[in-house]
């Protein structure tokens, strides 16, 4: 890459700019020619990297082929980062330990009227249990989101009125969905009463991503809402995807590997292209 750094403006750039930047990056780095006219992938399971392609085609439920379409979806980064692990225990996470199971778009029950949520992933310990909520570049673009009515009573008395409270000022923590972040919370203290439990957000942001104020931002917002949460009976952390897969780096063979492909698809600067230069090769 060119050793100049980026133009002083370019710290301003908006977070579409960005977003649009990190999902151009990630095309030309998967290989523009498996996209189809509609911007989504060919094949779904190119939405997967290779040795994890045939494990997808022998699970079929639980995986969402329309989501693994587009690689950079909340479906795909999850399905990347934990399919490994499908009946083999736990990933390395923040919040559990020892053996457990690993489960994909399970639903639990929240203890409020209508449909549980969908839990993405849900990692289940014999002590913790931790919930997995992902965001790609579509953080950057959110706009707040009113919780919803059935949840707004909830919200406001019980033993998650921290978490409700939060929930229900959507305008404090833009670009991050405090609602459905409540709701697995509610799910996990309904379901899982005697585990310590943690909510983890995870999200990708572009390699460079310190250098922009909107990804900072973002960043500032998450780490906010793990101090509100501190001490809460269900706790909250929040990762970037890079962040995770580079601490999975320092783990077992077969985990380090698993990181460094991931880094290798997943992790592109956005700087170049923002500033009308493209990294030299």
């Amino acid at each position: 890459m060119s050793e100049a750094g980026p133009r002083p403006g370019l710290r301003a750039v908006s977070g579409a700019r960005i977003a649009a930047a990190l999902t151009a990056e990630l095309r030309t780095r998967i290989g523009e020619e498996r996209f189809g006219l509609d911007g989504r992938l060919r094949e779904w399971t190119d939405g997967l990297l290779p040795e994890l392609r045939a494990l997808a085609r022998g699970r079929g439920a639980g995986l969402d082929p329309h989501g693994l379409r587009v690689p950079w979806s909340p479906q795909a980064l999850l399905a990347n980062s934990f399919l490994h692990w499908s009946g083999r225990g736990l990933p390395p996470l923040p919040g559990v330990d020892g053996r457990g199971e690993l489960h994909f778009q399970l639903r639990c029950p929240t203890g409020v009227r209508g449909a549980p949520p969908v839990v993405p992933v849900l990692a289940v310990g014999t002590t913790r249990v931790v919930a997995v909520l992902a965001a790609g570049p579509e953080a950057l673009l959110r706009r707040p989101r009113r919780l919803a009515m059935a949840y707004a009573e909830t919200a406001r008395k019980g033993p998650l009125a921290c978490w409700g409270r939060l929930a229900l000022d959507a305008l404090a923590f833009r670009h991050v969905d405090v609602g459905a972040l409540f709701r697995l919370a509610l799910a996990l203290h309904a379901t899982f009463p005697d585990h310590h439990r943690t909510v983890l957000h995870l999200h990708l942001e572009p390699e460079d991503a310190g250098l922009f104020d909107a990804t900072r931002r973002l960043r500032g917002k998450l780490a906010a809402l793990a101090e509100a949460l501190a001490g809460a009976p269900v706790r909250f952390a929040a990762l970037s995807f890079l962040d995770l897969w580079r601490q999975w780096l320092e783990g077992g063979e077969g985990t380090a590997r698993l990181a460094a492909r991931l880094l290798g698809r997943y992790a592109v600067r956005v700087a170049p292209r923002l500033d009308g230069r493209r990294a030299s090769v």
